[in-house]
C-alpha cells in the first residue's frame, strides 16, 4: 500500500556553543496536534511556527516550545531576549489566535522557566522565573492565569500524568490533582524515566530499559525489559527491544498481548515516531524505516544526508520531522532545501544488508585498527549519561536533575569540569574519558574561582555577561579575559570602594552576582543608564510580511512550478522565494541583502523590471507567473 508522506530533514552541522544555558534543546512538545482538523503545528525554520497541513508558516517568532493548540489558538513560549543576562533560561508566554485570519500574538506572561507543558485538563502549567516554588496555570478559554499551589522547594521539573501534574523538587515528587487543587503522594517518581501520556494510559520507560504501562488509578504493569524506545498509537504500544539484535515489538493494551513484528540486522537508534498511519524508526547508519499501522509491515523509507549527527524523529500529523539533537546553534532549525516528498511502498522486509564477499586468505599480518571513539554529546541518552550526571552531581557541579538525558545542564556542567581540569571546553565526553573519571575522581566544584587577564572559558563568559548586564562592560562577551574585562572589573571594584586591580577574586564575584549588586549607572554619573525596555508588543514580536500586490495564489503557483521543474526536493514557500531572489540577485535586479525569503516590495519591483526589460509580458505585473519563471530559470 502506497502512502504519501512529507519528510522534513532538519540536520544542522555542529556549531560552536556560545552560552550553554542559551542553547535550545529539542522539546517533546515541539509539535502539537490541533484538536480539530487532524493537523499539527510545529517549530521549523528559524524558530518559526508552521502548520503541517500546507505546510504554511503561521508565525515568524523566536519560538522555543509549543505549549497548547486547538482550533482557536496556539500557546507557545519565545526566547526572552530582554532578560537573557539575568535569566538565561527564561522565556515569554504567548497566545496566537488561529481562527481570525492574520492575527498578532497576545502576550500572556514573562520570565517563564523551561518547565512548561500542557496537562490533560486543558491548562497550560508552568513555573514563573521570579518564584520557582509556585505552580502557575493558564486557562486558554478564559485567557487568564492563576497561581495554583506552593511547593516545598524550587520546582525542578513538571511531568504530565493521566491523573494530573507530577511536580518535582529536590525533596521529591508530588502529584498535583486539578480536581482537588492539592498536592498528593505521587504514584511514581518520573525522574530518570521517559513518560508518555495517552487517552487511557501512560507508558514509563526507565534508564534500565524497563517498559511499564499504567491506567488511571491502577498500579504500574511491566510490559517488557531491555527496551530502548517506545511510543503508542491507536491504543497500541510499539517499542524497540535489544537482546542479541534490535527487535520491533507491539503491545495491545486491550488484549494485554505482545507480538514480535520483526528483527533488524543493523543497530537501531533509540528513536520512534508515529504519524497518522505509520511508525518510523532509524538505524545507526541513518536509514529511516516505516511500519504501516494497518499492515504492521516494515520497509526502508529513506536515508538521511550526512551532517545529522544525532537525529531525533518527531511525528507531526502526516509528516515526519527529523531534528538534529546535537545542534548547538541555539535554535531548532528546519532546512526547507532538504525537504522532499516520497511515496514509500510498504513491504514486509528487513533492513538491507549486503552478503559479505569471500575474502582471500591474508598474506600478511593485518594492521591493528583503532577502536572508534564513542562520544556523549547533547541529545545522548542512556546509562553512560546517567553515570556522568551522578558523578558531576556528587562533586557539586550544576548538572540539574540526573535523568540520563544529555541536555543543556549537562553540557554546562561538563564545561565547568573541563575548565577546572584545564582542558578544552567542548561540553562533550568520550566513554573512555568517563571511565577514567570514575577511577581518578573529579575536582570539587566551586561556585566562584579567581580569574584574571588571560583566562578563557565558560567562567569568564558568565562573568562578562554579568558585568555587561550591570553596565560595567561595553565590549563583547567572548569568554576571553582581555583588557576590556580587566577595565570592567576595575570599574566594579571602584564602585565597591575596593582596591582596583582588575582581578575577579571570589570576593569580587560574590558581590557582583548578588541580586542587588550596584549598577554602573547608579554608581557613576557619567555612565548612561540604558533606555527602559518595554515588553515587546505583539506588533514588534511578529515581523509582518508585506507581499505588496502579490497574492497567496501566485506564490502557491510559483511553488508548484518549482516543484515540477527542479530536482532535489520539494520547495516550500520561503525556500522558493529565496531561490527566486537569489536568481534576481545573480542577474543584478536585487541586492544581496534583499534576499529576505519574503516576497516584499523589492522583489515585486525586481520581477517587474525583469518583465519590462526583457519583453516577457505585454503588461509587466511583478507576479511570479509561469512565463517569467521559465525565462529566469530556463
Amino acid at each position: 500500500m502506497k502512502k504519501s508522506i512529507a519528510l522534513i530533514l532538519t540536520c544542522a552541522l555542529l556549531l560552536s556553543m556560545a552560552v550553554p544555558a542559551m542553547a535550545a534543546s529539542l522539546n517533546p512538545w515541539a509539535t502539537m496536534a490541533l484538536k480539530d482538523g487532524g493537523e499539527t503545528v510545529y517549530i521549523g525554520e528559524e524558530n518559526s511556527i508552521f502548520n503541517s497541513g500546507s505546510p504554511m508558516e503561521l508565525l515568524e517568532a523566536q519560538a522555543k516550545d509549543l505549549v497548547y493548540a486547538d482550533a482557536t489558538q496556539l500557546i507557545y513560549t519565545a526566547v526572552d531576549e530582554q532578560n537573557q543576562h539575568e535569566y538565561p533560561a527564561a522565556c515569554m508566554l504567548y497566545s496566537l489566535p488561529l481562527n481570525v485570519g492574520e492575527a498578532d500574538p497576545i502576550f500572556i506572561d514573562s520570565s517563564v522557566t523551561d518547565s512548561v507543558f500542557i496537562a490533560r485538563d486543558s491548562l497550560a502549567y508552568y513555573v514563573p522565573e521570579e518564584d520557582q516554588t509556585t505552580l502557575r496555570g493558564y486557562n486558554p478559554l478564559q485567557g487568564a492565569y492563576s497561581d495554583l499551589i506552593k511547593a516545598d522547594g524550587a520546582i525542578t521539573a513538571l511531568t504530565a500524568s493521566i491523573e494530573g501534574v507530577l511536580v518535582s523538587t529536590e525533596a521529591g515528587t508530588k502529584l498535583y490533582v486539578p480536581q482537588v487543587g492539592q498536592l498528593m503522594d505521587a504514584p511514581f517518581d518520573p525522574i530518570g524515566m521517559t513518560t508518555q501520556v495517552y487517552d487511557s494510559f501512560e507508558t514509563l520507560l526507565d534508564a534500565q530499559g524497563n517498559l511499564s504501562l499504567r491506567a488511571v488509578g491502577a498500579d504500574m504493569q511491566q510490559i517488557d525489559t531491555n527496551v530502548i524506545a517506545a511510543i503508542a498509537q491507536r491504543g497500541m504500544v510499539y517499542y524497540l527491544k535489544h537482546v542479541d539484535s534490535d527487535v520491533l515489538m507491539s503491545y495491545d493494551y486491550s488484549a494485554k498481548s505482545t507480538v514480535t513484528i520483526g528483527s533488524f540486522k543493523s543497530q537501531m537508534l533509540p528513536e520512534l515516531a508515529a504519524t497518522n498511519d505509520s511508525v518510523f524508526l532509524i538505524s545507526a547508519d541513518q536509514r529511516i524505516f516505516q511500519m504501516g499501522l494497518d499492515s504492521h509491515s516494515v520497509s526502508q523509507f529513506n536515508r538521511l544526508n550526512e551532517g545529522c549527527s544525532s537525529p531525533v524523529l518527531v511525528g507531526a500529523g502526516d509528516m515526519l520531522l527529523v531534528y538534529d539533537a546535537a545542534s548547538t546553534s541555539g535554535a531548532l532549525t528546519y532546512f526547507a532545501e532538504y525537504s522532499f516528498a516520497v511515496e514509500a511502498e510498504v513491504q514486509n522486509i528487513e533492513p538491507e544488508e549486503q552478503e559479505p564477499e569471500a575474502t582471500p586468505a591474508p598474506t600478511a599480518e593485518p594492521e591493528p585498527t583503532e577502536e572508534p571513539v564513542t562520544i556523549l554529546v547533547k541529545g545522548s541518552r542512556g546509562d553512560e549519561v546517567l553515570t556522568l550526571q551522578n558523578l558531576l552531581h556528587k562533586h557539586g557541579y550544576p548538572v540539574g536533575k540526573s535523568d540520563g538525558i544529555y541536555g543543556s545542564g549537562t553540557v554546562n556542567a561538563v564545561k565547568y569540569l573541563q575548565y577546572d581540569m584545564g582542558v578544552k571546553e567542548t561540553g562533550t565526553v568520550t566513554i573512555k574519558f568517563l571511565e577514567e573519571l570514575q577511577h581518578k575522581g573529579l575536582p570539587t566544584y566551586h561556585q566562584y574561582v579567581q580569574m584574571s587577564k588571560g583566562d578563557k572559558g565558560i567562567r569568564v563568559h558568565v562573568l562578562q555577561q554579568r558585568l555587561h548586564s550591570l553596565g560595567y562592560l561595553t565590549g563583547s562577551v567572548d569568554g576571553d579575559y582581555g583588557s576590556a574585562t580587566v577595565a570592567a572589573v576595575k570599574l566594579f571594584e571602584k564602585a565597591m570602594s575596593d582596591k582596583e586591580n582588575g582581578v575577579a577574586t571570589t570576593k569580587v564575584q560574590e558581590q557582583l552576582f548578588k541580586k542587588n549588586a550596584v549598577k554602573a549607572w547608579d554608581a557613576f554619573s557619567d555612565v548612561e543608564k540604558p533606555a527602559a525596555q518595554k515588553k515587546p508588543t505583539t506588533t514588534e514580536h511578529k515581523k509582518h510580511k508585506q507581499y505588496s500586490e502579490v497574492d497567496e495564489d501566485s506564490l502557491i503557483n510559483m511553488v508548484r512550478w518549482m516543484n515540477n521543474h527542479f530536482s532535489g526536493g520539494s520547495y516550500y514557500k520561503k525556500h522558493a522565494i529565496y531561490k527566486l531572489q537569489s536568481r534576481l540577485y545573480e542577474l543584478g535586479y536585487l541586492k544581496k541583502s534583499q534576499r529576505t525569503k519574503v516576497y516584499d516590495a523589492n522583489t515585486f519591483k525586481a520581477m517587474k523590471g525583469v518583465q519590462m526589460n526583457n519583453d516577457i509580458l505585454p503588461h509587466p505585473s511583478g507576479l511570479p507567473d509561469k512565463k517569467t519563471l521559465e525565462w529566469l530559470f530556463g
